[in-house]
């Protein structure tokens, strides 16, 4: 009797197992669907961020003038704004000397004279003119709320760099700021 109620206690599990598993197989146009709708959401998100003002780029990836690209640290690499200033902060903690900042980098506040969004069919597109105490700028960042955004900087003397990393609102944001320049 024991080993009777034992067996079908298994039978009744796996079987419930099983069901389980069928009901959660999504037909090809239901997940095409499901991603189209995710899409939207995250465009919608990636929009209201944008037009906030209010925002930070932590960075994952560097990427340089001729294309090499680095692994760099979120919590210490970003780009933010609050709608009037940015901050753009490069830090290489495991650099020799402490640099301009004290991580090993440069963290370069800035005031903003131009902000212009652009909605797509897939992302939103901003463009920041800023000045700061050692140049004017100009910014470009392709905004994917959920997914990786690319940001573009260029500054009047010729630097180039691009940022890749999670776009987020300001108030979320995980970074340490270090001393910025002047």
């Amino acid at each position: 009797m024991k080993y009777l109620l034992i067996i079908a206690l298994i039978f009744s599990f796996g079987f419930n197992g099983y069901a389980q598993n069928e009901d959660k197989k999504l037909s090809k146009q239901e997940r095409k669907e499901l991603r189209k709708k995710e899409q939207q959401e995250n465009l919608q998100k990636s929009s209201d961020i944008a037009e906030s003002k209010h925002f930070i780029l932590e960075a994952h990836t560097l990427v340089g003038r001729r294309g090499q690209s680095a692994p760099i640290q979120p919590n210490l690499n970003f780009f933010a704004t609050d709608g009037e200033n940015v901050t753009i902060q490069l830090a290489f903690p495991a650099a020799p000397w402490p640099g301009y900042n004290g991580l090993g980098g440069l963290t370069v506040d800035g005031r903003v004279s131009q902000y212009k969004i652009t909605k797509g069919k897939k992302t939103v597109s901003i463009r920041i003119d800023a000045m700061s105490s050692i140049g004017s700028y100009q910014i470009f960042i392709n905004a994917n709320y959920g997914s990786t955004s690319t940001m573009r900087i260029t500054g009047n003397r010729g630097e180039r760099f691009e940022f890749r990393g999670t776009l987020l609102p300001l108030e979320e944001n995980n970074v340490y700021k270090g001393t910025p320049l002047f």
